[in-house]
C-alpha cells in the first residue's frame, strides 16, 4: 500500500529523503497512459514542485532531506539532473493546462545558462542514495542524458504551439 503525503506523492513511507524531486516522475508516467492529470493529489504534487524552484530557475535537493524532510525536501543547490526531472513534470503539466509556463521556461533557462557557464552539464551535488546517512552518489551521465532528453521534449512542445 502507498502512503498519501500532504504534498501529493504516494509512497511506501513518509520520509523519502533525497529523491522527492525525482519521484514526481509519476506525473509524466501517468500522462503517458492517459490518466486524469487534474486529480487533486496530482495538483498538490505539481504545486509542491513549483514551490521548490530555486531563484536561478533550477531544482535541487540536499542530502539533509533525510534528517529533516520538512525543511529540506526538494530544497538544495540546483543541479541539471534534478532540474531536468522537474522539467519533465512541468512539460506534462503545461500540456494538461496547468499554469506553469513561466516556471517551465525558467527551468530551461537554468539548463541553458548552466551549460554556457561550463560548456558541460555536471551535477555539483549528489543526486542518488546508496545508503541514506552513509553513502550518496553522483551519476556523471545523468546530468547530460536527462538534461538532453528534457530539452528535446521542451523543443518538441514548442514546435506544437
Amino acid at each position: 500500500f502507498f502512503f498519501q503525503a500532504e504534498d501529493g506523492i504516494r509512497d511506501f513511507c513518509l520520509s523519502r529523503g533525497l529523491g522527492d524531486v525525482y519521484k514526481r516522475q509519476v506525473f509524466p508516467g501517468l500522462a503517458s497512459v492517459g490518466y486524469n492529470l487534474q486529480e487533486e493529489w496530482l495538483r498538490k504534487s505539481v504545486n509542491w514542485l513549483l514551490d521548490k524552484q530555486n531563484a536561478d530557475g533550477g531544482f535541487g535537493e540536499s542530502c539533509l532531506s533525510y534528517k529533516d524532510p520538512h525543511q529540506y525536501a526538494g530544497r538544495g543547490v540546483s543541479t541539471p539532473s534534478q532540474t531536468a526531472w522537474a522539467l519533465f513534470v512541468l512539460i506534462e503539466a503545461y500540456k494538461a493546462k496547468y499554469p506553469v509556463r513561466e516556471q517551465m521556461d525558467k527551468a530551461v533557462d537554468y539548463l541553458l545558462n548552466d551549460f554556457d557557464r561550463k560548456n558541460d552539464w555536471d551535477d555539483t551535488a549528489p543526486t542518488g542514495t546508496g545508503h541514506r546517512g552513509l553513502l550518496y552518489m553522483c551519476y556523471p551521465v545523468y546530468a547530460k542524458s536527462f538534461t538532453l532528453m528534457a530539452l528535446a521534449r521542451y523543443k518538441a512542445l514548442k514546435f506544437r504551439e
